[in-house]
């Protein structure tokens, strides 16, 4: 098995170094062992060499047939403005993480945005199932702050939006630039300000990402509502990207329409009709196994036309794709969903991350959330949730403290009261207790004969000196 490259002629080499082992081991062999014993282990080490040969190659191909979809799943970089690699077609489970990730804490009690977006994209890849928002990496605006303060943000100039959420969140990657930590935020749809943000910059692109540049840990107040956002208009270029529908996936996409029947409808009975269509004859499921019935086909083409059961990714790419399809311009948009409570607030989990669709409404001119992934995928990922998750929560608490402590995001005088706590307590009990203790030993030695106590009085080498003395060997002066 010392040889990774699989082997292209026949066994013959294998068998024949078994041989040759055989024969030179054969006279080194040891005496206290009969020979079944010597034969049958050297037949679980060539069995053992033969299964090593033969793994190794296997394992070397799956390594090789891992894609970058895969890697990037498995390393949970953060998250990409230019780019969302999906898991679409790939075989397995699709199991995120339970660590916490984000925290909110809504100024108006149980006001809590549905969905927190990091990024939206524009063309999809269906070669490589892979989102692309149009545009480079370096494809951001400078975010102009307020002039009497330079934690205020302005995302949309002259709007006042009447609800706001506190948001905690990490910014895991680290500025090419600068080498600061970096990171998309997320932020709810139709946030126009944001505030006690003390970041180095701050910078959006036209589909709808903010890309921000400071501590690593960033806790800020962000104001949002109905209405405009500040992603661009749908594209009216020759490229027209929010129309673009490969067409590989056309057949499919006219199958499913024709199969909902809503020749002549406008864009709300559309969208009516694809919410109907998904809820009630499609499934959330994040198990994907191999489709034997349409090799040649897509995963999203199997996914619209046999399985019709797959994860957030799917209903979000398929949703995104019909709406084009009907004329609709359409986003796919990455980010979280919120509805987990904590205390008055809420947390996001790793395995809370989702995928949804941004559907323009040609009346109102603006971009809306449009989520067709069934409602029963947050049961779903609820239950990989472990008897010991309270564990991991209170770990992630206690990071969560360290770390608005590293970063300065909380008041040093906070965290010192913490600690005196404990002191002035003991304190207390010392002042309450101890005193009145020693008050009443005071009091009965003072009524009692003075007794003169040394240091080890109490060893029993005196009990062995009274003893002598009785029997006439009496301690010399």
């Amino acid at each position: 098995s010392a040889g990774v490259h699989a082997n292209q002629g026949t066994l013959t080499y294998f068998w024949g170094q078994c041989v040759l082992i055989l024969w030179a081991l054969w006279s080194r062999r040891s005496r206290r062992f009969g020979l079944k014993h010597w034969a049958g282990a050297l037949a679980v080490v060539v069995a053992l060499g033969f299964l090593g040969q033969f793994g190794i190659n296997q394992a070397e191909r799956m390594v090789q047939n891992f894609n970058a979809q895969w890697l990037a799943r498995f390393f949970r970089p953060k998250t990409d403005a230019a780019q969302s690699v999906t898991f679409i077609g790939q075989i397995g489970e699709l199991k995120l993480s339970p660590r916490i990730v984000i925290r909110l804490e809504p100024k108006q009690v149980g006001m809590a945005p549905n969905y927190l977006r990091e990024a939206s994209y524009r063309n999809y890849h269906p070669q490589r199932q892979t989102w692309y928002a149009g545009g480079s990496r370096t494809n951001f605006d400078d975010v102009a702050h307020a002039p009497q303060d330079d934690t205020v943000w302005l995302l949309q100039a002259g709007i006042t939006n009447p609800l706001a959420v506190s948001i905690a969140a990490y910014l895991d990657g680290r500025s090419q630039d600068t080498g600061d930590p970096e990171g998309l935020l997320p932020l709810p749809t139709g946030s126009s300000r944001l505030e006690k943000l003390p970041v180095y910059s701050l910078k959006m692109n036209k589909t709808g990402a903010v890309l921000a540049s400071g501590p690593g840990l960033v806790i800020f107040d962000a104001y949002y509502g109905p209405g405009a956002t500040f992603d661009s208009p749908p594209d009216t270029s020759t490229n027209q990207f929010d129309l673009l529908v490969p067409t590989n996936e056309i057949p499919a996409l006219e199958s499913v329409i024709a199969e909902m029947k809503i020749a002549g409808a406008d864009d709300v009975e559309k969208r009516v009709a694809i919410e109907s269509f998904f809820f009630s004859k499609f499934t959330y499921r994040t198990w994907q196994r191999r489709d034997k019935r349409a090799i040649d086909a897509t995963p999203l083409t199997r996914f619209l036309l046999n399985s019709r059961s797959g994860h957030c990714e799917y209903f979000a790419t398929a949703t995104v794709l019909l709406l084009r399809q009907l004329g609709i311009p359409a986003r796919y948009a990455v980010g979280y969903s919120v509805h987990e409570t904590s205390g008055s607030g809420y947390v996001v989990r790793e395995r809370d991350a989702h995928a949804w669709c941004l559907a323009w409404n040609r009346e109102k001119k603006i971009w809306e959330d449009f989520d067709t992934t069934p409602a029963s995928w947050m049961a779903i990922e609820g239950r990989h949730a472990s008897l010991w998750e309270w564990m991991s929560d209170a770990k992630s608490w206690v990071g969560f403290q360290i770390a608005k402590l590293r970063w300065r995001q909380t008041q040093l005088r906070q965290y010192v009261l913490w600690t005196l706590t404990p002191v002035l307590a003991v304190l207390l009990y010392y002042i309450i207790f101890q005193r009145r203790t020693k008050s009443r030993v005071a009091k009965k030695n003072a009524s009692a004969e003075v007794v003169v106590v040394w240091p080890g009085h109490d060893s029993a080498f005196y009990r062995l000196e009274k003893k002598l003395a009785e029997r006439g060997l009496p301690r010399s002066p």
